[in-house]
């Protein structure tokens, strides 16, 4: 069970399960190839200032000896891959504008915001929309700068977070450059300080 830290805000409790060191592995289509998914390894730490939640996520690519079985849980995917050289490193600020504290037994915490991130696998900087309830957050980009870095054009994109079985479950889709949209990124991460 999470405790909550004693100085965080009400306002931010619909966020609050994010809070922590998040470990753990995922897979991302080859860019610009068709073939197999690459293997990824996955560290996230979330903090809070006293207004928003602040993430950092390091993103390395990975080998794994024996191939990988999707269903496996984050410390076991995790066992199985060898860190390589980094992919992709983002930043992100989550602000709410709208947050309700649960009613009661049964209810869950709601919220609506943004979510500001800095870098990630197309480079650049978006403002997404999300809206959270209870363990579970969509983000939909709702401002992308064009042009990224490295020259990939963000049509769409849509980000689901979750928490099931204690493990972070995410996963991205997106279109880029005209094309339809399509699975980005998956993950499942474990909490590191649980």
């Amino acid at each position: 069970m999470m405790t909550l830290p004693d100085d965080l805000p009400p306002s931010l409790y619909p966020l609050a399960w994010l809070l922590g060191s998040w470990r753990g592995w995922g897979t991302a289509p080859a860019m610009g190839e068709e073939g197999e998914d690459r293997p990824l390894v996955f560290a996230l730490d979330v903090t809070h200032d006293g207004d928003d939640l602040r993430h950092h996520l390091r993103v390395s690519y990975a080998e794994a000896a024996d191939g990988i079985d999707v269903m496996a849980d984050a410390a076991r995917g995790l066992a199985l891959l060898t860190p390589r050289d980094e992919a992709w490193e983002e930043t992100g600020t989550w602000h709410l504008t709208r947050s309700e504290p649960a009613q009661g037994p049964g209810t869950e915490t709601f919220g609506e915001g943004t979510l500001r991130l800095r870098g990630g696998r197309f480079g650049g900087e978006g403002l997404w929309a999300i809206r959270c309830q209870g363990p579970r957050i969509g983000a939909r980009i709702s401002d992308i700068d064009g042009l990224s870095e490295n020259g990939t054009r963000i049509v769409e994109a849509s980000r689901m977070y979750g928490l099931v079985g204690g493990e972070l479950m995410w996963a991205e889709e997106a279109a880029l450059n005209g094309e339809d949209i399509r699975p980005a990124v998956t993950a499942r991460l474990a909490r590191e300080d649980a």
